[in-house]
């Protein structure tokens, strides 16, 4: 297995879970708009927007990293490592509540986001390895 591997993975689990939520909430903007539409519509848009966002960094980190694991350039490892922490953060700040409420994240908040964020610390942990050879 080549160094690296771990990290092009969650990038293509990236990639397919942002493709995999833009194609759920094209299906649900079908049937709400079928229903007569309303407000709610805006939170699919919303969730479709993130899928989009989610995708396509997933799909960027693809081929910053075949491109990395194709040539050995450590510049572009660099770039997934700060794509990883980008990811991170990302994944963080969901999590955290929002808004004008002053309030305490707790762990019930951060649950859903844990096996993204674990996800993402083993690729940056799989791409620091990689930039060391």
């Amino acid at each position: 297995m080549k160094r690296g591997t771990p990290s092009l993975v969650v990038y293509i689990l990236y990639t397919l879970l942002g493709a995999g939520t833009v194609i759920y909430n094209l299906i649900a903007a079908e049937k709400h708009n079928a229903n007569g539409g309303g407000w709610e519509g805006i939170g699919i848009a919303l969730l479709m927007v993130l899928g989009i966002i989610l995708g396509a960094a997933g799909l960027v980190g693809v081929i910053l990293k075949l491109i990395h694991m194709g040539t050995g350039w450590g510049f572009f490892g660099f770039l997934c490592i700060l794509l990883d922490i980008g990811f991170i953060f990302a994944f963080i700040s969901i999590a955290l509540p929002g808004g004008n409420n002053i309030s305490i994240a707790t762990l019930e908040d951060f649950l859903p986001s844990i096996p993204f964020i674990a996800a993402s610390v083993l690729s940056l942990i799989s791409n620091a390895v990689s930039l060391k050879k």
